[in-house]
């Protein structure tokens, strides 16, 4: 039993100096190619100069210099990724756009408290039942700019630190998912999510909800062990940040301590103690009364209500996002209908399914959105997301290609992977459909000008504190200070001093 939990979490083959940054793709289930004495990937030898097989095609030699080309620059290849990623999720906010809007928490809470306390104190802010230690740190640097500019500062890191995240998940999923199709179908979902950016979920670009992906990649790093010291460090440290940012992280213990079991180690110690000092962080905060969800949430035990709110639209929109025009009954069959035909394909042995993973990520995807659910007492979009993201690992992980021999013909190469690129064309339709949609942030004012007319407010010597409506543009003197209850319309009360 224990080695085979322990299976499920991987070792990264030490690489050897200069190896590619990007793990080597590899073919078949994940527990091919492991010694099964310490159940540690072992790498294939692969001669320096290989000749290619007899029959070669000119596609097959074109993409093998393609993918020789990549793995000879892996960090420039990386870069370029997270830059392509961050500008993928700039441009899915419409209206005033990302960098001339502020929208929610991020503005009333987050910026607010940024411009009106000390770090430290303002870090010492939970809010909404949890520590928001990630998004409080990145609204400090959106203070010290000219106020015009926060919006750019914001959108900016929230956009970057969900390509990163995606980088990182493409990264941690190369011994489960040994497909490059199959891991950008874990890994890019974070930036063009479905259920992302829609009038009922307006997340992508803020810095308050980087939370959901943030559970996601944890996930990921709770199966994944860094070979490198570099590796492990980056990993411990998204976990930490995530854990006092995120009151999800709790759905992960009892992964976390799965992996305790399976691999007795440092490393494994320190990645449970994190999320269990994270969930006791929230635990003691509303405990004592610091923080709570009073008014925000009406948490129930009827899990069964819970499980026919999953069915009936809970793997729907998980699937297919959201939209107003969308017909519900034929969403939820079509979604339905889909995740039986993958789970049949895989039992039918047409793909090599990675089925202790898949297993893995499926319950997380229906537990996460059950407990969701229960906690809130009813349907809320962006809690979605996690269990969306779950979902198209599973299904990527039981379409994994059959392995071929390098001299199959070509048309036997490609029609072993037709179920993964087929699901590949869903998901990127589903992503596509709900790329660009209005959301609550579209119909804000621009922030640049809220922000002008609150100077010739504050043009008033006798005025100390002016009030920015975030949503409506509105400027007006205030006597509400950053410790008043929230306003509506999510306003942000700016001390006069700053724009003066």
């Amino acid at each position: 039993m224990g080695s085979r939990v322990a299976t499920l979490f991987p070792v990264d083959a030490q690489p050897a100096s200069g190896a590619p940054l990007i793990p080597r793709q590899r073919t078949g289930s994940p527990d091919e190619a492991r010694d099964p004495a310490d159940a540690t990937i072992v790498e294939p030898k692969v001669a320096e100069a290989p000749v290619p097989p007899a029959g070669t095609t000119g596609v097959e030699r074109l993409w093998e210099r393609v993918v020789a080309l990549v793995t000879a620059h892996p960090r420039v290849v990386a870069a370029v990724a997270v830059l392509l990623g961050t500008a993928f999720s700039l441009t899915r906010t419409v209206g005033p756009g990302p960098l001339n809007s502020i929208f929610a928490e991020d503005a009333s809470v987050f910026l607010e408290d940024a411009l009106n306390h000390s770090t430290w104190e303002a870090l010492s802010r939970p809010h909404n039942g949890y520590w928001n230690t990630v998004p409080r740190l990145l609204a400090e640097p959106a203070s010290w700019v000219p106020l015009e500019y926060a919006p750019v500062v914001l959108s900016t890191s929230a956009a970057l630190l969900s390509a990163l995240m995606a980088l990182g998940v493409y990264i941690a999923s190369g011994a489960h998912l040994r497909h490059w199709i199959a891991r950008c179908l874990a890994a890019v979902p974070i930036v063009m999510a479905p259920v992302g950016e829609t009038m009922a979920s307006t997340m992508a670009n803020n810095v308050a909800t980087l939370q959901f992906a943030a559970v996601y990649t944890v996930f990921w790093l709770l199966l994944w062990t860094p070979s490198s010291r570099a590796g492990r460090v980056v990993a411990i440290a998204t976990v930490v940040a995530s854990a006092a940012s995120a009151v999800l992280t709790v759905t992960l213990i009892p992964l976390a301590l799965l992996r305790l079991y399976g691999r007795r180690t440092a490393y494994s110690v320190t990645l449970a103690l994190v999320l269990l000092a994270g969930t006791a962080a929230n635990g003691i905060a509303n405990l004592t009364g610091i923080t709570n969800r009073e008014g925000i949430s009406h948490p129930t035990t009827d899990v069964w209500w819970a499980l026919g709110l999953y069915v009936d639209g809970g793997l729907p929109h998980a699937m297919f996002g959201w939209r107003e025009a969308m017909p519900t009954a034929q969403l939820r069959v079509l979604a339905w209908v889909l995740v039986i035909v993958v789970v049949l394909v895989a039992v039918l042995r047409l793909t090599r399914p990675a089925w202790l993973f898949a297993a893995v990520a499926g319950v997380h995807h229906v537990g996460v959105l059950v407990m969701s659910f229960m906690l809130q007492g009813g349907f809320e979009m962006r809690y979605v997301l996690i269990p969306e993201l779950l979902l198209f690992a599973a299904l990527a992980a039981l379409l994994l290609p059959r392995r071929v021999e390098p001299t199959a013909p070509l048309g036997r190469k490609l029609l072993v992977q037709v179920p993964l690129g087929a699901l590949a064309v869903v998901i990127a339709a589903s992503c596509a459909a709900n790329y660009r949609q209005d959301t609550g942030r579209s119909y804000s004012k621009p922030w640049r000008d809220a922000v002008a007319a609150a100077r010739q407010v504050c043009a008033d010597p006798a005025v100390e504190r002016v009030s920015i409506g975030s949503m409506d543009g509105s400027a007006r003197t205030t006597t509400d200070t950053s410790d008043s209850p929230l306003r509506g319309g999510w306003p942000v009360i700016v001390p006069c001093s700053r724009l003066r």
